[in-house]
């Protein structure tokens, strides 16, 4: 699977454009996509070194920390083994590495805690590679350091000199430059190799060795640096206008009057962009305050804007009685400057309405805010264009305007105005809930209503949650993929049922890597695997489920992507290019071991029978006997099966399809099948024009499942005709959830995840929406919902109510963060 990429910050970019147009993973080679941009936000130490020393015969070398661009690392210096892990010596990266590197040459170097366990990415002039650090058991103050291999695939995020890279980093963090977006058209590879002397007389070598001291001291120690928080969009834009209107005023002198004419929009401009940045780049510290809310941002932005309407109003009514009164009106360059930009904003309302984006994600409103005060500052110039040349009689006059309604003045009165909205109605929680009526017009039915959200939670870490919570009594265990600088790597989390709060943590003191498979219980522990499909050499864990402690682990070649199931004392799962295992469930030890297919499915074990499916090294379901692992029957079909099957009856039900959790094939196709247990012969098919990802659901007359079309179905179970289908917009990925009546066992509701954002609860004999719930807008964000919802059901003399948990991914301009959601819907017993 892939993780999303996270969207771009838009804090300075929002007011970038009315400016400048007004001015005018270890042992296996990642290959995801990683902006640099992400890696400065979630990097803990990023820092400059130098090698001491590098010995060819051991190997080992040795990196001096230097200069230290964002936080401080407990340790001064990198010591570390170039032997290589299982894929450096398959690809021979050491040589190849020794060749890149020599005595004092500058790198740059980014590095991440986690626990015991220490994640480096070095850089040097195009060649990337990783280390690893571990804690020593008997010596904390000490770091042992192993390189792993070299990352020919990370060039796709910076290929430039170690120098470049250096200033693209302060840049990045001081916000003065944005880094470049990667380039996945970048074949991967090595930087060049070191080149030798040509002479090799001794005078040669020591004019070789100064010059590249001297290169060295120029990029770790330049003559002058900028400091990190110094600059502001400010200098960045006013400072290269006010320099070039100086420098040729024959060319730019028009500039200096044009920047008088609007210095204090540019001003407040500025500053607020500035302080958008900010609000973002430190809201994980202080979302918890007051000021950390978006309320609190746009009030303040609010409150700039009419402070730049009383500036303006009271510096034109000065210019107004003064010698200046000529350079501070409106001129027609002015105009014309403000509807080019406007119907650029028209562009970007209509593409906008075309994704149905409109509202969410949020920074696309606050796009929509700006634009609103750039439209109404160009209706009004147009306003004053038109009287001035009426008034006058000739074509070329100058616009004259009144100092109380200087044009400047009046787009920040409509920007406060905006931003008002924005702090307040357009922030209400309320907006996140569609609610359809008391009744079902349809059935008569009672329609349950959405309470609304009862707790989040959101731990510290970047990432998001994309396997599924589980519930057992008080307690809820969701696990995580995070991500930090280069690396992703996983946990997972046991939390309080009812508060929401973390009650114990476990992710292998540092070592477990990023988890989509989802956990599960029995008798006191809980099972997980651990990998994305990228990764190889994962593991199967045993955790204490009371305190987090793991009892043991099982190691397997490949990725272990699907989650694991319990019965009669046995653990089964799938295992990527290993197949499928089946350990003891006490001791972890192997009792079979079925190869040939690549599993990532979700297996179901029912009787003496467990089904499965494979989607790769071959299409195929397939069922497997339980006690030795030989094959029952299997069947090869025409699309990839990454769906958990369903038994029902004498029946099991598959989901296939092509494409994967993120996207769509170029050609998607997908299908249910619904086979004969005991001999995997078909009964019915059903089509559908995407991939179906998720666990079918089935009740006494109905099959349930979503689709990556964006389409609810509900099938009949004997002939695979359908029954309804509704539509949520965007893909199904995750498989949906039935309610059923604990007395009689009817099914009282539907709940689906569409990908993304909308949650709904839907009425299982119609399809009509009961009510749906928005996480983007709840959330101000662009939400990823991959993770299938966890329900209890409550009742007592009022009435039943629901308490539906799921996972997600919330995308913010700097950042992407995993949420668990707890939310609730009620039915009144009247």
């Amino acid at each position: 699977m892939r993780n999303a990429l996270m969207r771009p910050g838009i804090g300075i970019g929002i007011w970038l454009v009315i400016i400048c147009l007004l001015g005018s993973r270890a042992e296996a080679v990642i290959t995801a996509l990683y902006p640099l941009k992400d890696v400065l936000a979630t990097g803990q130490y990023i820092f400059m070194a130098k090698v001491n020393k590098i010995d060819p015969d051991k190997p080992a070398l040795i990196l001096g920390v230097d200069e230290k661009l964002k936080g401080q690392p407990p340790f001064d210096k990198l010591t570390m083994n170039l032997t290589g892990d299982s894929e450096g010596q398959k690809s021979k990266h050491t040589p190849q590495l020794l060749k890149r590197l020599e005595a004092d040459l500058p790198v740059v170097v980014f590095v991440n805690q986690r626990g015991k366990r220490y994640e480096a990415f070095v850089f040097s002039n195009g060649t990337w590679f990783q280390t690893i650090g571990h804690i020593d058991k008997d010596d904390a103050a000490k770091i042992r350091w192993a390189f792993t291999h070299c990352e020919p695939y990370l060039r796709r995020t910076f290929k430039g000199t170690t120098a470049d890279l250096r200033q693209v980093i302060i840049d990045g963090l001081s916000g003065k430059k944005a880094p470049p977006d990667p380039d996945p058209k970048v074949p991967p590879g090595l930087g060049p190799e070191i080149e030798k002397p040509k002479n090799e007389d001794g005078g040669s070598r020591i004019e070789d060795r100064e010059s590249n001291e001297r290169q060295s001291r120029s990029i770790l120690h330049p003559p002058s640096s900028t400091p990190t928080w110094a600059v502001i969009p400010t200098f960045v834009i006013m400072g290269p206008l006010a320099l070039l209107a100086t420098l040729f005023p024959a060319v730019f002198g028009g500039l200096a009057f044009f920047m008088r004419r609007w210095m204090v929009l540019l001003s407040v401009a500025c500053l607020q962009s500035t302080l958008y940045w900010l609000h973002h780049w430190f809201l994980p510290k202080i979302e918890g305050y007051w000021w950390g809310t978006s309320t609190a941002l746009w009030v303040t932005l609010a409150a700039l804007s009419i402070l730049g309407v009383v500036c303006s109003y009271a510096r034109h009514r000065s210019a107004a009685n003064g010698s200046e009164a000529d350079k501070m009106q409106l001129k027609r360059g002015d105009v014309i400057a403000l509807r080019v930009l406007s119907l650029i904003g028209l562009a970007v309302l209509f593409y906008c309405l075309g994704t149905g984006e409109l509202w969410h994600p949020a920074w696309k409103r606050e796009t929509l805010a700006v634009w609103t005060a750039i439209w109404a500052g160009t209706i009004y110039a147009l306003i004053l264009l038109y009287s001035s040349t009426k008034r006058a009689g000739r074509v070329n006059a100058p616009v004259t305007a009144g100092p109380a309604f200087a044009p400047e003045g009046f787009m920040l009165g409509v920007l406060a105005l905006a931003f008002v909205f924005l702090g307040t109605a357009g922030q209400r929680d309320l907006d996140a809930i569609s609610q359809a009526a008391s009744a079902n017009q349809m059935t008569g039915d009672p329609v349950p209503q959405l309470k609304g959200v009862v707790w989040k939670f959101d731990p510290k870490d970047h990432g998001n949650f994309s396997s599924s919570p589980l519930v057992v009594g008080e307690r809820i265990y969701q696990a995580a993929f995070h991500k930090a600088n280069f690396s992703a790597f996983g946990g997972l989390y046991c939390v309080d049922r009812k508060t929401g709060n973390v009650i114990w943590k476990f992710d292998d003191d540092g070592d477990m890597k990023a988890v989509f498979s989802s956990p599960c219980m029995a008798d006191g522990r809980l099972y997980i695997g651990e990998g994305f499909h990228q990764d190889s050499n994962c593991k199967l864990y045993c955790i204490d489920e009371a305190t987090g402690k793991k009892l043991w682990d099982f190691p397997t070649a490949s990725h272990t992507e699907s989650s694991p199931c319990v019965a009669n004392g046995k653990v089964f799962f799938g295992a990527g290019d290993d197949g499928v295992y089946c350990l003891d469930a006490k001791n972890g030890k192997e009792l079979w071991h079925f190869r040939g297919l690549h599993v990532d499915t979700n297996l179901t074990v029912s009787g003496n029978r467990v089904f499965g499916g494979s989607g790769y090294n071959g299409n195929a379901i397939f069922c497997l006997d339980t006690n030795d692992g030989h094959v029952i029957w299997q069947h090869a079909v025409d699309l990839p099966c990454f769906a958990s099957p369903t038994r029902t009856g004498s029946h099991v039900l598959f989901g296939l399809g092509n494409g994967d959790f993120i996207s769509s094939d170029e050609n998607p196709a997908g299908a249910i099948l619904c086979v004969d247990v005991k001999t995997g012969d078909l009964t019915w098919r059903f089509d559908v024009p995407d991939a179906v990802h998720g666990k079918p659901a089935v009740d006494h007359r109905h099959v349930y499942f979503g689709s990556r079309d964006g389409l609810c179905y509900c099938l009949d179970k004997e002939s695979g005709e359908v029954v309804w289908k509704q539509s949520l917009v965007s893909p199904i990925v995750a498989s949906v959830m039935l309610a059923r009546c604990p007395h009689c066992g009817n099914c009282t509701g539907l709940y689906v995840a569409a990908s993304g954002g909308k949650v709904a609860c839907l009425g299982a004999s119609s399809g009509q929406v009961n009510w749906t719930f928005d996480v983007s807008r709840d959330s101000q964000k662009q939400a990823q919902l991959l993770s299938t919802p966890a329900l209890v059901m409550e009742a007592d003399e009022n009435g039943s109510r629901n308490l539906l948990y799921f996972g997600s991914g919330l995308s913010g301009p700097l950042n992407s963060a995993p949420v668990l959601y707890c939310i609730q819907d009620q039915l009144d017993s009247h």
